[in-house]
């Protein structure tokens, strides 16, 4: 894992059961932030120049990837995540995923985000990141379920309800975090260094 502007990032593949060994990092246009590249995934591929969604990126085509992010001490979360490379895949169905944490769970794909469990609200909307303006970034925001006092949230790729395949990919693109107390100014915690301030 790697910790980034103070949240701790983990990989894991086979639904959590097992640590992946890569993080990978993406800065094109589109494809900003953090995936996961576990070992069954193309050797020689991950995190390099013959970029793949279904390597680098958090998927499920074959092992069930996810990303937790852990906030550590002196921060917690907003609700707030930014999302990257989350395309129509060329016209099939969106692409889709999902994030759960102790209190709650949401899906989302670029047509939205839906409550699972736990939460009061989720909404997903365009996001125009400082760097420019892009078509496939989006910021997930999430109320209640006790996601700003969560130990931590884990991002997967598929669906929790309904069917979607397994041509799903996408990258955390950065959490918004607020230090501790609450009462100190917030501000946006860039994951992979992307400046998303």
């Amino acid at each position: 894992g790697s910790v980034i502007g103070g949240i701790q990032l983990n990989g894991f593949y086979n639904n959590g059961a097992n640590a992946a060994l890569n993080l990978t990092q993406r800065a094109v246009v589109n494809d900003r932030g953090v995936g996961v590249c576990s070992p069954t995934d193309t050797a020689g591929i991950c995190g390099g120049k013959a970029w793949s969604g279904d390597t680098d990126e958090i998927d499920n085509v074959d092992n069930a990837e996810s990303l937790r992010l852990t906030p550590q001490g002196g921060f917690k979360f907003t609700g707030v995540f930014g999302l990257s490379s989350l395309d129509n895949n060329g016209g099939a169905p969106n692409e889709t995923g999902y994030v759960t944490w102790s209190g709650g769970s949401v899906q989302f794909s670029r047509s939205g985000a839906t409550v699972v469990s736990g939460a009061t609200s989720a909404t997903l909307s365009s996001w125009n990141p400082p760097y420019g303006g892009e078509g496939n970034t989006f910021l997930l925001t999430i109320v209640g379920g006790g996601i700003e006092n969560a130990a931590d949230v884990t991002f997967f790729a598929g669906c929790l309800q309904g069917s979607c395949g397994t041509n799903n990919d996408y990258l955390v693109a950065g959490a918004a975090v607020v230090p501790l107390p609450a009462a100190l100014p917030m501000f946006l915690s860039a994951l992979a260094g992307l400046g998303l301030v």
